[in-house]
């Protein structure tokens, strides 16, 4: 039945929930959300194949709650919302581990400091380094440091990058094999200062180009 529509537009009224820790004027009620929801069915299109038609429901609503609150955010708004809009729904069908996206929102903090490892790149500064094992810490990132000591051109050359969110393809396997998210953490990582251009690939890659325009 609509019971796969339903679970999604519950991650998307939590979701829109969530912007009141941006900003405590973003706030929506249930009764606006429910009388959005009841718009999208009538307006989005009909099929007598109930799999297309979910589809077209989801779709159409997500499309329509989108350019719905996006008039009333602020410009600078408008990429978290549409970060925290991709993240709740990939969390909620298990695409995205809840500590990795911890990690992109605070950086993480490292833990046991004094039994680190030495930074093995004279060209790697040493507060890069502590972010390199701060990240290491989550599981899927434990051999980073260790990919850092073995082969520094190759991060070298993505680290001196003028758009490195452009440049994954110069990293060796190693990142080449992760997740769009987990590369957008290598990112954070070594070039804090290209996260938000990274961002807005990530979300385009993952919704579509209209999110982030």
């Amino acid at each position: 039945g609509y019971k796969p529509v339903a679970y999604r537009t519950s991650l998307l009224f939590f979701c829109i929930a969530s912007l009141a820790d941006i900003d405590p004027m973003y706030q929506y009620s249930l009764e606006w959300f429910i009388n959005l929801f009841v718009r999208a069915i009538a307006d989005s299109e009909p099929s007598a194949d109930l799999p297309v038609r979910l589809e077209n429901l989801n779709s159409f609503f997500q499309d329509f709650l989108y350019r719905n609150i996006c008039r009333s955010l602020f410009e600078r708004d408008k990429l978290s919302f549409s970060m925290l809009l991709c993240a709740a729904l990939l969390m909620g069908y298990d695409r995205l581990d809840a500590d990795e996206w911890r990690q992109l929102l605070t950086g993480g903090v490292l833990l046991n400091a004094d039994k680190a490892p030495r930074n093995p790149q004279p060209w790697l500064d040493d507060k890069l380094w502590e972010s390199v094992l701060t990240v290491a810490q989550l599981p899927a990132f434990s051999e980073l440091p260790a990919k850092i000591a073995e082969n520094g051109e190759a991060y070298r050359a993505f680290l001196e990058h003028p758009e490195p969110h452009l440049a994954y393809d110069c990293l060796p396997e190693y990142v080449q094999s992760m997740s769009a998210f987990q590369k957008l953490l290598v990112l954070r990582t070594l070039r804090l200062d290209k996260l938000v251009p990274g961002i807005s690939q990530f979300v385009a890659g993952e919704l579509g180009q209209r999110y982030i325009e």
